[in-house]
């Protein structure tokens, strides 16, 4: 089970366009996968990407978008910022946390920090 289970992880991170994108400031369109986790300071989204400034693109990208938005699951949006990798980060406890690792379980391959969410759908 477990092998088939990293076979499909493998193979659709694969086909992912996203990561191509690292770097850049661009308009991402996508659906809302999961509920949104609203923290201290901002709304963390999880959006199944289908373009990038009109280029038909694939992946998932966690967003974070001011705290005062309302998105809810399957909400379609737009939002705007620059992508970037998920980095791994110390803990009060003075151990390394893999951040990245911890969202590609998720199915998340890069982030948006300080997100602009310019419509929703």
């Amino acid at each position: 089970v477990f092998c088939v289970r990293l076979f499909f992880l493998l193979q659709s991170e694969a086909a992912e366009t996203l990561p191509n994108y690292i770097g850049e400031t661009v308009h991402v369109a996508g659906v809302v996968v999961t509920d949104p986790d609203r923290r201290a300071t901002s709304l963390h989204v999880n959006v199944r990407v289908q373009k990038v400034d009109d280029t038909s693109a694939n992946g998932t990208l966690l967003a974070l978008v001011p705290r005062n938005a309302e998105l809810s699951y399957g909400d379609h949006v737009v939002v705007s910022g620059t992508i970037t990798l998920p980095a791994s980060f110390e803990t009060d406890t003075g151990r390394t946390f893999d951040y990245a690792g911890y969202l590609r379980v998720q199915g998340v391959s890069a982030m948006m920090q300080q997100a602009n969410l310019e419509s929703t759908l």
